[in-house]
């Protein structure tokens, strides 16, 4: 397995799931947004599927507690 050096961010909301690779240089090189109509594993479990997150050098994540 070949390490990125770039890092996916993973925001999880009350109505939706955002995902975001960025490279080093802050570039966009891949995004996605969807509705998780209650659903978030399987909807973010797809939405991982083409991008094998196992590769990134980081993992941000965004939470709504204290």
């Amino acid at each position: 397995m070949v390490m990125k050096s770039s890092v996916l961010g993973v925001d999880v909301g009350s109505v939706s799931v955002s995902l975001v690779d960025l490279s080093a240089g802050g570039e966009i090189l891949h995004s996605g947004y969807r509705f998780h109509r209650g659903r978030v594993r399987e909807t973010l479990k797809s939405m991982l599927g083409a991008l094998a997150p196992g590769t990134f050098r980081a993992i941000a994540c965004t939470t709504s507690t204290p």
